[in-house]
């Protein structure tokens, strides 16, 4: 079950370090301000992901952390199409996602 959340690990931090800032900074065009109140709020929503984590008994642990966490990044995601939906109309990038 270990390996399972080391290639979660694998696949997410590379998403947070190097494809956000680009698609924040050169497609969507956010200001450095704006950019930092999402990387604010992951780090936030990591510290509270790790708190409700902390807080459930030990054989809780495993069979709920997955939920948690997509929970928490589903949210995440959520929330910055709704924040974002009125600063830029329609972007179609070039390997075929959509954000609207």
């Amino acid at each position: 079950m270990m390996w399972i959340y080391t290639l979660i690990n694998f696949i997410t931090v590379p998403l947070f370090a190097v494809f956000l800032p680009y698609i924040f900074n050169q497609i969507i065009k956010t200001s450095t301000i704006q950019y930092s109140y999402i990387g604010a709020s992951t780090a936030i929503g990591f510290l509270i992901g790790a708190a409700i984590l902390s807080l459930m008994p030990e054989k809780d642990k495993s069979n709920l952390y997955i939920r948690v966490s997509m929970i928490a990044f589903c949210t995440l995601v959520l929330s910055m199409y709704i924040v974002f939906k009125g600063y830029e109309s329609s972007f179609i990038l070039k390997n075929g996602f959509v954000i609207s």
